[in-house]
């Protein structure tokens, strides 16, 4: 089964706290620890977290950001795939750690445990080598030289428990490890910190995927057993007409107007632009296609994507922006609802779209801008915009249309 890692937007500490003008030497521990994380270095994070529990020993102190490092701590090894045993639960800082330990599982998942070398070996050439816990404290020289690896991991066994499930179960199954996956992101919804965290949309759009992805495992299953049934039942004189009405009675494997998916399809239609941003681009298209396959409200649906789109422009992405106008539903059915589209601020923001940006159509947005303008006895905007849909034809997907048209006006 294909598993998605959720990316560190979702277990990013959002805001940025002001740094003191005389920061003591834990918070700027911190501070550098915040910045390797945002700079995609998960693996300096920790190092400085492990510097921090020496800081900690010697001075007796720690920042006053202390509970959101160690958040920002469950994120970096969530995202190593290095176990987080040992490390407090982040209950008041952001509360990520369910987010962490499913960016543990899915890194985790099928991978085999590397076996360490011997510590006391080093002692042939005059060092000493040994194996640490993310709560230990190090010498200045350990803190030079230490080195993340991947091991063995009690926390997720402790879960299976918790869960109801046997703790010795293999981490590799995907029945096992999705059912896992789903409680820690249900038990997320009790401890993130809307305060502290952004992109939430991202797991609830974790949750579909590994719900549909759980309903293709068990249809796939169901077809298998009903092969063998259909075997079995030839092998003992049964008719075909019988066999036919045996599989017919087989239980269906998809979701329901009341089912977990079809909830969080309905609940992502009132979920602001800012949230659908937050998913990757594919993660966006595929979680839209499905809400709008489920025949959700139209008009929810159009409301979604014209705030998508907004969202796009303003990042100058013109392709992902082309992905969404052809998904506005009513502009398909109704030429007079494509102003939406073309029209007033959206449409000069999309003309204002550079070329290399991905957007091929600007030369239709001028189009329908200027047989607008010409209707409304706007000659000089008329002409500007029909001329500038004339140079821009080249770039359209119907350039010969496109170029024909602007002339005929």
């Amino acid at each position: 089964m294909s598993l998605l890692l959720l990316g560190c937007v979702v277990a990013a500490l959002a805001g940025e706290p002001e740094l003191p003008s005389e920061p003591s030497d834990q918070t700027l521990i911190y501070y550098n620890a915040r910045l390797s994380l945002r700079e995609k270095q998960p693996a300096e994070a920790v190092k400085l977290w492990l510097l921090r529990n020496s800081v900690e020993d010697q001075a007796g102190v720690v920042s006053p950001h202390d509970d959101d490092f160690g958040s920002l701590t469950w994120a970096a090894l969530g995202q190593l795939g290095i176990c987080q045993d040992g490390l407090p639960m982040d209950a008041d800082g952001a509360g990520l750690w369910p987010v962490a330990l499913h960016n543990w599982l899915v890194r985790d998942m099928g991978r085999r445990v590397v076996k360490g070398t011997r510590p006391f070996a080093a002692f042939e050439v005059g060092q000493q080598q040994r194996r640490i816990s993310i709560n230990d404290v190090l010498s200045a020289e350990e803190l030079r030289t230490v080195q993340l690896k991947r091991g063995h991991c009690l926390r997720p066994r402790l879960l299976l428990a918790e869960l109801g499930e046997n703790p010795l179960a293999d981490l590799s199954d995907t029945h096992v490890v999705a059912d896992l996956l789903l409680y820690l992101l249900d038990r997320s919804a009790e401890t993130l910190d809307p305060a502290n965290v952004h992109g939430l949309a991202a797991i609830e759009s974790r949750k579909f995927d590994l719900h549909l992805q759980l309903m293709q495992i068990a249809a796939r299953e169901a077809k298998q057993d009903a092969l063998k049934r259909a075997r079995r039942a030839r092998a003992v004189g049964l008719s075909r007409t019988s066999v036919a009405v045996m599989n017919e009675d087989a239980p269906a494997h998809s979701f329901t107007d009341d089912s977990v998916p079809a909830a969080i399809l309905h609940a992502s239609l009132a979920w602001p632009a800012s949230e659908w941003m937050a998913l990757s681009p594919d993660r966006r298209l595929f979680l839209f296609d499905h809400a709008r396959a489920a025949d959700e409200d139209p008009k929810a649906l159009d409301r979604v994507v014209l705030g998508v789109i907004d969202a796009l422009v303003t990042e100058g992405d013109g392709e992902q922006v082309a992905a969404w106008v052809a998904r506005l539903s009513s502009a398909k059915d109704d030429p007079a609802a494509r102003e939406v589209i073309w029209g007033g601020d959206r449409g000069q923001r999309l003309l204002a779209l550079d070329p290399e940006s991905g957007f091929e159509e600007r030369s239709v947005i001028a189009l329908y801008r200027g047989v607008n303008q010409l209707e409304r006895g706007e000659l000089r905007d008329a002409l500007r915009s029909l001329a500038f849909a004339l140079q821009q034809s080249e770039d359209s997907r119907d350039a010969e249309n496109t170029r024909r048209l602007s002339r005929r006006w």
